[in-house]
């Protein structure tokens, strides 16, 4: 305890250059943990960011773009998948449920995902939890937005706020969908992960922006007047008067609408009096089997989708099922295994992450050796004082156990302030990249690898004592008290 108390009092007596050693040492545990945390934060948030999911489907392209762009909504799919095919995969016996996805637009910058009410029951992250409303409810109407967490914060939007969407990527994109406008009927509770930065709107509303309709009034009332036409078609036949002009009835298609009176009766099991009941056709409206909706769904139905989420009935038939998606002889498409082409993407990074590990131990390396260099440069100072302390009793392995004790108390010193700076660091580090990636990182208090590496640094720092400690040991009491002239 003498010998700790006298190594105190040393650093002190010296706080300058014992203040520079330990912010030395601080800088560097600090840069060190750092990088830990967020390799490890980032890789846990990749992770939990999809589960649940047994494939991800889309045109032929590199599994990673795959993965990035459809989930983590990174970069852009390099291809579209048809339609018909993701309705072949859908219709495969060992297919239980899946998902359409349709990137390509944006608003301020946050990514506009086109999709239908079963992602919402389908997609899960972390270990298996749902999403989840905090506000509102999800796509009951054609233009409705659901917006992630970090997209209503963001842009401080409330319900029934109204948005509009551009083409493509970024905030300045290739063109605005003016003439549609989306309104937020709902906004998720915050996942960590991708979706909190995605405003999801329905694929027909996908289809209809990007559609050559002019604008959103023809999309929505499209059926409404296939359905006036229908009428009038049933009043004429039933020698009622008609509604609309012979002229009219010339120009519309006279086939689409007897499809719809087959699709109605076979539906309904109704002859044509039913048009005459105002009340049933109403709720046969409300049911939604009416002609109407039927050739608006056709109209506005895409043809097109970014990518595909698959969940199979028996996961054990995953690697068969991939294989048969893969070799599909309608279209060139490829089947990703969300955590096989996670482990594909650290392969890729881990090059990357091995480097900024070892430019962290250099670090923490130069930190020591500062340690080192400053007590050697002072031990030529302290000549006299080591040479008082001899005479008065001090033996060899007490002062070299005081030069010890000072690098260890500097190593101490100086991990613990790293570790407090990288907490503080961390904090302040996390809702920037949660803006960025949509990636959360926990913020956890120090734990076993802190103070693991705190017991490291100051072990390395009492060795690193040591060789001013031999050296002062080996001087004698006579080069201490001697006069030089």
């Amino acid at each position: 305890m003498a010998l700790i108390r006298l190594a105190a009092a040393s650093l002190k007596n010296r706080a300058m250059t014992a203040l520079l050693s330990v912010a030395s040492i601080a800088l560097a545990t600090s840069l060190f943990l750092g990088v830990e945390t967020l390799r490890s934060s980032t890789k846990a948030g990749f992770e939990a960011t999809i589960s649940g999911t047994d494939l991800i489907v889309g045109a032929r392209t590199t599994p990673l773009n795959l993965l990035l762009a459809s989930v983590f909504r990174i970069g852009e799919v390099q291809a579209p998948l048809k339609v018909a095919s993701a309705e072949r995969i859908a219709n495969r016996p060992d297919v239980e449920w899946t998902v359409p996805l349709s990137l390509g637009d944006n608003h301020r910058g946050f990514r506009v995902l086109g999709t239908t009410p079963a992602y919402f029951e389908r997609y899960q992250y972390g270990r298996g939890t749902a999403l989840s409303v905090a506000e509102g409810g999800l796509l009951e109407d054609r233009f409705d937005a659901v917006l992630g967490a970090r997209v209503a914060t963001a842009l401080a939007y409330q319900l029934g706020d109204t948005l509009e969407v551009t083409h493509g990527l970024g905030e300045a994109g290739i063109s605005d969908h003016d003439d549609f406008t989306f309104s937020v009927s709902g906004i998720l509770a915050p996942t960590g992960t991708a979706v909190d930065q995605t405003i999801h709107v329905s694929l027909e509303a996908i289809t209809a922006i990007h559609d050559d309709n002019p604008s959103r009034d023809e999309a929505d009332h499209h059926g409404n007047e296939t359905d006036h036409e229908e009428k009038a078609h049933h009043h004429d036949e039933d020698g009622d008067e008609p509604h609309q002009s012979e002229d009219h009835e010339h120009d519309r298609d006279t086939d689409h609408a007897e499809g719809d009176d087959h699709h109605l009766e076979n539906d309904h099991g109704h002859d044509d009096a039913h048009d005459e009941d105002h009340g049933e056709e109403h709720e046969h409206h409300e049911d939604g089997h009416s002609g109407e909706e039927d050739a608006d769904h056709n109209h506005l139905a895409p043809t097109e989708i970014s990518a595909l989420l698959v969940g199979l009935s028996n996961r054990t038939t995953i690697l068969r099922t991939k294989r048969a998606i893969d070799t599909d002889p309608g279209e060139a498409m490829v089947a990703v295994i969300p955590g096989q082409a996670l482990s594909e993407l650290w392969q890729v990074t881990g090059i990357a992450e091995r480097a900024l590990v070892a430019v962290s131990i250099f670090v923490v390396a130069f930190g020591l050796l500062s340690v080192m260099s400053s007590i050697l440069t002072g031990l030529a100072e302290r000549r006299r004082e080591m040479a008082i302390l001899r005479a008065v009793g001090a033996r060899p392995l007490h002062i070299g156990g005081l030069l010890v004790l000072e690098a260890g108390l500097v190593g101490l010193i100086g991990a613990v302030i790293g570790v407090l700076l990288t907490q503080f660091g961390v904090s302040l580090a996390a809702p920037l990249l949660a803006a960025q990636t949509g990636i959360a990182i926990e913020i956890a208090p120090p734990g076993p690898f802190e103070g693991l590496t705190v017991l490291i640094i100051t072990a390395a720092s009492a060795i690193i004592g040591l060789v001013p400690a031999w050296l002062a040991y080996r001087r004698s009491l006579s080069d201490g008290l001697g006069l030089r002239i």
